[in-house]
């Protein structure tokens, strides 16, 4: 069994080499993306599961940080750094709750010292559109995962530790309708941080894979697609146009 951390590579090529030997070899792995297993990520994708929410059709997922700076390579090339110590993240959570990625098309911005944004507009296998914005500029750590579903409903979830679930209700639509009903879930303000980022609950879930003799989730190839759709994100920016990432 290996229990290896993200990213299991330099570069996707790399990962791709690794998670073809681990498949061959039939053997118990598992990639340290972490946040797949937060409790509020967790509830999101069991609430999109309700027919009050419906067909996805949109899917936002941000990940702001202070750095890495865009002008840091990791070897490789501008922002590689960044997008596959940070980015990965939010890729990631939207392949984890979104599915496949078929497309992205990114855009970005540099200011001082290298600080940056990125907003990627993607399409999702089934259909779903969505964005993936991502920062290397601002003051702290900040994540959130929004999503809207054609039963009109509307989620979304912040730093992995506050939901709100808006469903549609008579009344809903522009008029303003205090107290439109919703569910909202918050973890104790006390709560356990490598609980609520979803450390423990990877664990867990490794230690159960382990004992089944099953893959671990996320897999290497897991791992592999978010980096190769990193890659994509940085193609798009230098060519000016959309990219295909079907796997």
């Amino acid at each position: 069994p290996l229990m290896m951390e993200k990213p299991p590579a330099p570069f996707p090529g790399q990962a791709l080499e690794l998670a073809e030997l681990a498949e061959a070899r039939g053997g118990v792995t598992q990639v340290g993306h972490n946040m797949r297993h937060a409790p509020g990520v967790a509830k999101f994708r069991q609430l999109m599961a309700t027919p009050a929410f419906g067909r996805l059709l949109f899917l936002e997922s941000r990940y702001f940080m202070p750095s890495p700076m865009w002008h840091e390579t990791g070897g490789h090339r501008e922002g590689w750094q960044y997008m596959i110590f940070q980015a990965t993240h939010a890729v990631d959570l939207a392949r984890c709750v979104g599915g496949e990625i078929d497309t992205v098309y990114a855009r970005r911005a540099v200011g001082a010292e290298g600080r940056f944004a990125i907003a990627a507009a993607v399409t999702f296998a089934s259909g779903a559109a969505g964005t993936i914005t991502l920062t290397g500029c601002t003051p702290n750590w900040t994540c959130k995962l929004e999503a809207a579903g054609d039963a009109r409903a509307h989620l979304r979830l912040v730093n992995l530790h506050t939901l709100h679930f808006e469903t549609a209700a008579e009344g809903s639509g522009y008029r303003p309708t205090p107290g439109i009903p919703g569910q909202s879930w918050t973890p104790a303000t006390r709560d356990n941080a490598e609980i609520r980022a979803g450390y423990w609950g990877q664990m867990v879930a490794f230690a159960r894979a382990v004992r089944a003799g099953t893959g671990g989730e996320p897999t290497l190839r897991d791992a592999w697609r978010a980096m190769a759709l990193c890659e994509a994100i940085l193609d798009s920016i230098e060519r000016g146009q959309p990219v295909e990432t079907r796997a």
